[in-house]
């Protein structure tokens, strides 16, 4: 029997979008078809569920491009992998078009999924589903999809309304957010402060931003520590060579606070974490700072943070503000916000009448205690 529904998903690992989408899939008793390009998080989730699988193999020197570093890039660089990049998106829906089963409903996340889609939509035509859950910076593909959109050729699904805003008719989707497990009650505690970032090392993430302002709260003074959780994801040089950027800049800042003599380095880098144990971290913490060189399209881990009993700093608009009452800043028990941050960041948290508007974001777990997500 075909499958009703068939997933392009470029990435073979899942951050909070696609963690959201799976848990819908799990829920809805779902059996989609899987395209994927190399084995990771999703390839496991698929064969442990007994879905099926469509493997399109990327071409082994293309390994090191990926589209999301092009805003980084420069020059001859950013020409070369924007050619490669378009080069697999042809050969992907050459693919496509012959393996894809037809009369399914197709989706598709990520870049290069929606251009290979773009390039199938006479086949395709009022099947295809473009789930966007990023701001898509060229511009030629965000007006393709907006004119798709408009013509009835394709549905388009955003995470935000600030996201859905550039497409016709979009549908805006909020991910749902439920933590691993039940969340233990805060109780007052002493020492230094600890400030987390969390999200995959990348330009757009803004870890260095982080970093600075870790250094200019040190300066000011402030007792604190400063956690970052993730780590490079994706293979292109520019991540490699933003990740050791970082790791200098922190090794830098740990160091000039032991010559004044302090025992622990304030700046600690504990790498890529499980949702167990980022939960865990968020529980320690007293604030995420999200804060992003660009803003978030919706900013996943700014709820789960609320959800901890942690503070929240994020910019102003970032898509999660959409549910969530802002209040400015500076804040009680955080110091004169930096001015590498400015003025468009606030502090972000439950509106009075709870969080009721994003589904199982007040109460992730039923009374029993039992765990709600599906995932381990």
């Amino acid at each position: 029997m075909p499958p009703s529904l068939v997933l392009l998903l470029q990435n073979p690992e899942f951050g909070g979008a696609e963690r959201s989408l799976l848990t819908r899939l799990i829920r809805d008793s779902s059996r989609p078809l899987l395209v994927l390009s190399a084995p990771g998080r999703w390839s496991r989730e698929a064969e442990k569920r007994g879905w099926p699988i469509l493997w399109v193999s990327r071409p082994r020197f293309l390994d090191t491009l990926d589209l999301r570093g092009h805003a980084h890039a420069r020059g001859a660089w950013k020409c070369t992998s924007w050619s490669m990049a378009l080069f697999w998106a042809v050969i992907y829906a050459l693919t496509l078009a012959r393996k894809i089963p037809r009369g399914c409903e197709i989706r598709t996340l990520g870049v290069k999924s929606h251009v290979a889609a773009l390039m199938l939509l006479p086949v395709w035509k009022k099947r295809w589903i473009a789930d966007i859950r990023d701001f898509i910076r060229p511009s030629f593909l965000r007006k393709a999809i907006a004119f798709a959109s408009r013509r009835g050729w394709c549905k388009v699904v955003a995470n935000s309304r600030k996201v859905a805003a550039a497409y016709p008719g979009a549908q805006v989707e909020y991910p749902e957010v439920i933590l691993p497990f039940p969340v233990k009650p805060r109780s007052p505690k002493a020492g230094n402060l600890v400030l987390v970032h969390i999200g995959y090392f990348a330009p757009y993430k803004g870890q260095d931003l982080f970093l600075r302002c870790a250094r200019s709260w040190l300066a000011k003074g402030l007792q604190a520590e400063f956690w970052m959780i993730g780590d490079v994801l994706y293979p292109a040089p520019v991540y490699q060579q933003y990740a050791q950027g970082l790791r200098s800049l922190a090794e830098s800042i740990n160091r000039d606070w032991r010559k004044k003599g302090r025992d622990s380095d304030p700046i600690r880098l504990l790498g890529a974490l499980g949702d167990v144990e980022v939960q865990r971290a968020l529980e320690e913490a007293d604030w995420l700072v999200h804060c992003t060189h660009q803003p978030e399209p919706f900013g996943r881990t700014v709820m789960e943070a609320l959800l901890c009993g942690c503070r929240a700093l994020c910019h102003k608009d970032c898509g999660v503000t959409e549910k969530l009452m802002t209040l400015p800043l500076p804040r009680e028990g955080l110091p004169d916000i930096p001015d590498l941050l400015g003025p468009d960041y606030v502090e972000v948290v439950f509106a009075a009448e709870g969080a009721s508007t994003l589904e199982n974001s007040r109460d992730p777990l039923p009374a029993g205690g039992e765990l709600t997500d599906p995932l381990p």
